[in-house]
């Protein structure tokens, strides 16, 4: 029978190692990684020893956002699940060399990965504290843009405010009744459609590839009475692709076409070759136009159509509307949608193609719910969550033809149409 010594992992004393490498190792004590959380001190201790940034030297606002970016990539590491899997085997069979190879390589991985989420982001950075610098001071008198802050859900916001003022003693705008919704639906989301989805993402973590491709669809609302605003034009989108390339190397856009196709290839007599071949279908049309020589790592963005979409959201009551309210009342809240999506590549070598189980490589994600789904019932369970969840949505109007679609025309659509 072993002894409890037998199994204890030896760790070095604080100070041999740098910060992250230090993490790592109170991780396989800790089990996972939800049960260690890092404090602020320990997040400029990380910034300031492995990534040479000086929290002490910077405006407030570039503090906040290191330490949201660290916060939000250190959670979001595709390597962690691999991590836990390979540490608690390790763990089982007392191998204290194969722990400390595991944790070598895992820290260079994830110092590289912070690293280039760091180097992505920080021109962005600098030129929001650059703005910030040269804004003037704001009063009331330089503007007459009130900004006000709702929490509701999506459902609730598409039916928020009454289009005329209740005739109560209340006069009240908001609706605060519970926003139910019919669950007979006679058109049904299929995968290309959720696919392009706002906040919809899908994830890849190989040996030889990180992939993440995330629809960024941007929202703005402006609350209109429509008996008294000018509509007001909402120019056009480039649609051109924006790279943020850090410390890239080069490699031609067929080879990622063909590692799809060998994926693809290596499921072709499993249960998930339909749900792959509709996936890799989208992903490969997302680099139609794009150049022929790709970087890694990089980040691509680009919009989906060249105008903006827009609608009107508001609900009506029963309650008999005033004269008064009538004429002066059309209260709507614009929601006008630029929508983009954007792919993350962190890793890509010509390699050979190690593959693991489906659930461990591959997931999809309603970033709007916060729900993940993988495995072999993938499929079943992430188009039920779309058509439980996501099927009432007002159609959208082009800003520029002012032709009308629904929500599911312009996913199928890809958001795009000539006009």
């Amino acid at each position: 029978m072993e002894s409890d010594q037998a199994n204890k992992i030896v760790l070095i004393p604080r100070g041999l190692y740098p910060p992250l490498r230090l993490l790592l190792q109170r991780l396989i004590q800790n089990d996972t990684a939800q049960n260690t959380i890092l404090t602020n001190v320990q997040l400029i201790e990380i910034l300031k020893k492995q990534f040479d940034q000086d929290v002490y030297m910077m405006h407030s606002l570039e503090v906040d956002m290191y330490m949201n970016i660290m916060k939000k990539f250190l959670k979001e590491w595709p390597q962690w699940d691999e991590f836990d899997e390979v540490i608690g085997n390790l763990k089982n069979n007392n191998d204290q060399e194969g722990i400390k190879n595991v944790l070598e390589e895992k820290y260079k991985d994830l110092t590289q990965y912070l690293k280039s989420m760091i180097d992505l982001a920080k021109p962005m950075i600098d030129e929001a504290v650059k703005d910030l610098k040269e804004e003037k001071p704001m009063t009331l008198l330089d503007t007459d843009t009130v900004v006000m802050e709702v929490v509701c859900t999506r459902e609730q916001l598409n039916q928020l405010f009454y289009r005329r003022p209740k005739s109560d003693v209340s006069s009240a705008v908001f609706n605060i009744e519970n926003c139910l919704h019919s669950r007979i639906h006679l058109d049904t989301w299929n995968l290309t459609s959720i696919l392009h989805m706002w906040n919809v993402k899908v994830g890849i973590n190989l040996n030889f590839l990180t992939y993440k491709r995330e629809m960024l669809h941007t929202l703005k609302h402006i609350l209109l009475n429509k008996k008294h605003t000018l509509t007001h034009p909402l120019g056009t989108l480039n649609r051109d692709f924006q790279v943020k390339p850090t410390r890239p190397k080069d490699f031609l856009r067929n080879q990622l076409m063909e590692a799809f196709q060998t994926l693809l290839s290596m499921h072709m007599d499993g249960d998930n070759y339909d749900l792959l071949n509709e996936v890799f279908t989208v992903l490969k049309s997302d680099f139609d136009e794009a150049p022929d020589v790709l970087n890694v790592p990089a980040r691509y963005r680009r919009y989906m159509n060249k105008y903006p979409y827009l609608r009107h959201l508001y609900t009506e009551h029963s309650d008999r509307v005033s004269d008064k309210f009538s004429k002066s009342y059309d209260l709507q809240l614009e929601e006008t949608v630029m929508p983009m999506f954007q792919i993350c590549i962190s890793k890509f070598e010509i390699t050979e193609i190690e593959l693991p189980s489906f659930e461990d490589w591959f997931q999809i994600e309603c970033g709007y719910c916060k729900v993940k789904f993988h495995g072999d019932d993938l499929l079943e369970r992430l188009k039920t969550h779309f058509n439980e969840n996501h099927q009432n949505e007002p159609e959208w109007m082009c800003s520029h033809c002012l032709g009308k679609f629904t929500m599911k025309q312009l996913t199928e659509l890809k958001w795009y149409h000539s006009c």
